[in-house]
């Protein structure tokens, strides 16, 4: 599947440049922060027509900044170098669906607002 074929507002659940894995195993590593109260990775466009794994991050500690959590997920050992996310976004709350579920489009829109 090309660029072309891709449904608008694709967003890719899984990385395949650099080895594949999944993003929930970085949703993991992230949660593990006693400060995080909920966290969704997701791959957003770049400018080059890739993809760049980002963290938006509900933070249950107001002294919690994008910083500490990079810090703490590189320092971990739960996650090899190219499964780091790029960008850390702190977010008031992830958007859902009545059944539950993350919107990410709705993220995206966040960061176009900030």
């Amino acid at each position: 599947m090309n660029d072309q074929d891709r449904p608008l507002g694709y967003i890719p659940d899984e990385a395949t440049g650099s080895g594949q894995f999944l993003i929930r195993k970085v949703e993991e590593a992230i949660y593990r922060h006693p400060g995080v109260d909920e966290v969704v990775a997701l791959f957003l466009p770049d400018t080059g027509g890739n993809y760049d794994l980002a963290a938006f991050i509900v933070p249950s500690d107001s002294g919690l900044t994008p910083g500490i959590i990079k810090h703490f997920v590189e320092s971990s050992g739960q996650l090899d170098a190219t499964e780091f996310p790029r960008r850390y976004h702190l977010v008031p709350e992830i958007p859902k669906t009545p059944s539950g579920k993350c919107q990410k489009q709705r993220l995206v829109q966040f960061l176009i607002g900030e």
